[in-house]
């Protein structure tokens, strides 16, 4: 991998985690000392049980182990030699390399081509989005994802033609209406729009769907497609610049939540659909976004109603899921996936089958494989590119 991209796509990983743990700090959990370790537990979504002890510190982690821990395990991530201005420069680099290759993409035929340039080159409160997201749909007028990402387009930009009078919902129903996820989408939709009467309706409807596809890694999948035909981006750098994108797409989770906050605590009948989609976008979510955001609302609605236990429960495996994070999610496994486009294509691949979190603990359980292995060090690439200057 070309080593001036090594210190941005690093810096996606950080940004991905830090989103990640800040999703955990405003829904109410408690301080956490910095430098705790904690124990090893594999979360499930039906897992109740007691949770070990948080270990110190560190170095004591690593003493009681016999498997080797590395120092870019406690690296922070943040702290760099690189100037701000540097990093600024960077990315403002990445960001025109990005209206390329959507510009690139924008003169195919192929309906996946122009959907990735919609979501790759283009603000998306702006004309241009819109434009492109017209255009990828024209191409292929009944494609689930495009219409799914059209959704949001129109929660941004309501006066647009096709945002009207949900003439964008109804064709998104008929393409994919046994989709739980479309019609959680569609709630985050209605609320942005300030249509909360309906939004219950959609939760209701999500609840009974036969099928729930947020289609996270298809669409990581198909931007990767797109950076092939239109970049010489390396293999890691395709998937990580997709995943970029991709994680910042999920304003409906925070348009349901706000609009179960809000609307349950006037009338108890919000109540019972907000916990039930809180549970299946925990169960079914298949991101770390999506299960905490799904315990968040479960969590708010039994604050709401006054259950003792269930809110309880519902800390508890917050904390369960919080535990498999910081023993699954280490630095070390993520410069092995960017280091290793193997490890990285049966990331995506665990991802795809069995969730996020499974696929960071495959991860992980590399890292400890070949930290057994003489000479093994992942850190290699942190420390060789650390005081790098982005050319």
């Amino acid at each position: 991998m070309r080593k001036k991209n090594i210190a941005f796509l690093l810096g996606v990983i950080a940004a991905l985690t830090a989103l990640v743990f800040w999703l955990v700090t405003p829904f109410g959990s408690p301080n956490v000392p910095s430098g705790l370790v904690f124990s090893s537990l594999d979360y499930s979504f039906e897992q109740n049980g007691p949770i070990k002890e948080a270990q110190e510190n560190p170095e004591d982690a690593a003493a009681a182990s016999p498997i080797r821990v590395f120092a870019c395990d406690w690296q922070d991530p943040s702290k760099s030699e690189i100037s701000d201005r540097s990093h600024q420069e960077f990315f403002d680099s990445q960001n025109q390399k990005r209206v390329e290759i959507a510009e690139s993409l924008m003169q195919s035929n192929d309906p996946e081509h122009l959907l990735a340039a919609a979501l790759v080159g283009f603000d998306r409160k702006s004309k241009e989005h819109i434009a492109a997201m017209e255009k990828a749909l024209a191409a292929d007028p009944d494609n689930p994802i495009t219409l799914w990402n059209f959704l949001y387009a129109c929660s941004l930009n309501a006066e647009e033609t096709l945002c009207q009078d949900g003439g964008i919902e109804k064709r998104a129903v008929l393409a994919d209406g046994g989709n739980g996820a479309l019609w959680g989408r569609i709630a985050g939709y209605r609320f942005r729009r300030g249509d909360t009467a309906r939004l219950i309706d959609a939760l209701i409807k999500a609840n009974a769907a036969p099928q729930f596809n947020r289609y996270f890694i298809e669409q990581v999948e198909m931007l990767e497609r797109g950076y092939v035909a239109a970049s010489d981006y390396s293999y890691q750098e395709r998937i990580m610049n997709a995943i970029s994108i991709m994680v910042g797409n999920t304003s409906d989770l925070i348009g349901v939540y706000n609009g179960c906050k809000e609307q349950a605590a006037e009338s108890a009948e919000w109540l019972q659909p907000c916990i039930e989609y809180g549970k299946r976008l925990e169960r079914d979510g298949r991101t770390i976004l999506a299960a905490l955001l799904g315990i968040a609302i479960q969590k708010e609605m039994h604050e709401i109603s006054g259950d003792a236990k269930k809110k309880a429960e519902t800390d508890h495996r917050r904390w369960l899921l919080n535990d498999s994070m910081n023993s699954a999610i280490r630095m070390d496994g993520q410069v092995l996936v960017l280091d290793d486009e193997h490890v990285l294509a049966d990331f995506i691949a665990e991802w795809s089958a069995h969730g996020e979190l499974r696929a960071h603990q495959f991860v992980h359980e590399e890292v400890v494989r070949l930290s057994k292995q003489p000479g093994y060090n992942p850190c290699k690439s942190i420390e060789e590119n650390s005081v790098q200057t982005p050319e």
